[in-house]
């Protein structure tokens, strides 16, 4: 430690301003999150390689383990990155660097005789300085033009970081912070608030103690109490959502989140069935707002990848497609079971939770997004439907949906331009059934059948009332 002391010491005098644990945490300080700010905070992160360091890192172990882990995420973040300059000291082993700095040009000061020689170069390194002078660019002897000049890149004026705070509790400053982050691509600084806005599971833990032997008895109490449970991990919601708002690719795949509201650690041992498995209706809910926002944003692959996603459900023994759980898809328990009050619960989400808007300019755009979403569903079902079985005899038995057409129950004209905006997206409307290895004329071929089953889906026992305009995008392959 004092060899490192030392060489910041040295560093400082030379005009490099030096962050360094020793001078900078006091007695109770949290060591993890004074990394967190110096990697972010810092133009260059210099990682001293010994034996014992390699070692642990490649374990990983301890605090070093730690720091490799968040130098390994910006690194795989941001491939290329310049940040880091492994700085090698008596490393007897035939690798110099740890796994994750493998292949990376490194400065070797374990040689004492040579020791100025390295520090030079990893001086003139951290001062952007050439390791040697590049010769100016000449004239083309054959001409009398010259080829070129070079000039200097422009430089751009530096932002403040994103302060990050230890808690993420509100939704509205969570939605400002994370659109900075995703705006800079300041994709560290993602990571970091997404851990810490990861900590609102334990909000929801609360709420469960609160409901797990008190479940209100009236139906408005009820989705009150359930608005209580988004409410308690809103930050995360919203966090996810904008990741998925931004388009890039970095941020946009929130899958992640599907399967830690699913199986949350030591969630509460309930009696009753709408507190055991609220996550499943969570899990219902941002499914919903993740596909339409995805449709809002020209991202139908985006929420499709959602969809098929495979996780693990509680009280099963096996994993399964989010698409194939109907608790997910429309019938959770906590909203009664019924995919009409499900529907109205989440359609009518925008008017509740004012951080939608950020997202959504009005409710129409929003109900309008989420019907467009479903009708994609409800194509892919039979896509997935024909991939399985290819009997078209099949369909005439009482065969079950796993996605509710409750959409349906949306006004016609927001249903015609739900069908619009799922137009825009035809490359990945057609991938939808392409994907499953189903070629176009068998989806046509099956689609009067297909249609002949949602219609008696809607006068059969379950809804008992006709469809009498049929479904919305009805004549999708003859606007194709």
């Amino acid at each position: 430690m004092q060899w490192v002391t030392t060489l910041a010491s040295r560093l400082m005098n030379d005009g490099v301003a030096v962050t360094l644990d020793v001078w900078e945490v006091s007695v109770g300080d949290s060591i993890p999150n004074f990394m967190e700010r110096g990697v972010r905070r810092s133009d260059r992160v210099i990682i001293v390689c010994t034996d014992e360091y390699v070692r642990k890192a490649n374990a990983p172990e301890g605090g070093v383990g730690y720091e490799s882990m968040m130098v390994t995420a910006e690194i795989v973040s941001n491939l290329g990155t310049k940040k880091f300059i492994p700085l090698v000291r008596n490393v007897s082993g035939t690798e110099k660097t740890p796994d994750f700095l493998l292949g990376r040009r490194y400065v070797d000061l374990s040689d004492d005789s040579d020791y100025e020689k390295g520090y030079e170069v990893l001086l003139k390194e951290l001062h952007k300085q050439p390791p040697q002078e590049k010769p100016r660019l000449g004239r083309n002897p054959f001409t009398h033009s010259p080829l070129g000049t070079e000039t200097e890149p422009t430089r751009q004026s530096s932002e403040p970081m994103v302060e990050i705070p230890d808690q993420v509790e509100d939704p509205q400053v969570t939605y400002e912070q994370a659109l900075l982050l995703a705006r800079r691509n300041d994709l560290l600084g993602w990571k970091l608030m997404a851990r810490k806005t990861y900590r609102c599971l334990y909000a929801l833990r609360t709420w469960g103690e609160k409901f797990q032997t008190n479940w209100p008895k009236e139906d408005k109490d009820k989705l009150t109490a359930c608005d209580e449970a988004i409410a308690s991990i809103s930050p995360l919601l919203v966090m996810a959502l904008v990741g998925v708002d931004s388009g890039r690719s970095e941020l946009v795949d929130q899958r992640v989140l599907m399967d830690g509201i699913l199986n949350m650690d030591d969630w509460v041992d309930s009696r009753l069935t709408a507190v055991v498995r609220m996550p499943e209706a969570i899990a219902y809910v941002y499914q919903g707002l993740h596909g339409a926002v995805s449709m809002n944003t020209g991202q139908l692959d985006v929420a499709m990848s959602l969809a098929n996603m495979s996780v693990h459900m509680p009280r099963r023994d096996k994993r399964i497609r989010i698409r194939e759980s109907r608790s997910i898809m429309g019938w959770p328990d906590s909203l009664g079971g019924n995919c009409i009050t499900a529907w109205n619960y989440l359609s009518g989400a925008h008017g509740r939770w004012p951080w939608l808007t950020h997202f959504f300019a009005t409710d129409v755009d929003y109900r309008i997004a989420l019907a467009a979403y479903y009708i994609a569903l409800n194509i892919q079902e039979l896509a997935m439907f024909i991939a399985h079985n290819g009997q078209v005899e099949i369909l005439q038995e009482r065969y079950l949906l796993d996605i509710p057409l409750s959409f349906v129950y949306e006004n016609s004209n927001k249903n015609r331009r739900a069908v619009t905006l799922l137009l825009r997206n035809q490359d990945s409307l057609q991938n939808i059934w392409n994907s499953a290895r189903v070629t176009r004329g068998q989806m046509e071929s099956y689609w009067p059948a297909w249609l002949s089953l949602c219609d008696r889906w809607f006068s059969g026992d379950y809804m008992r009332m006709p469809l009498w305009n049929g479904l919305p995008h009805k004549d999708i392959f003859e606007m194709l």
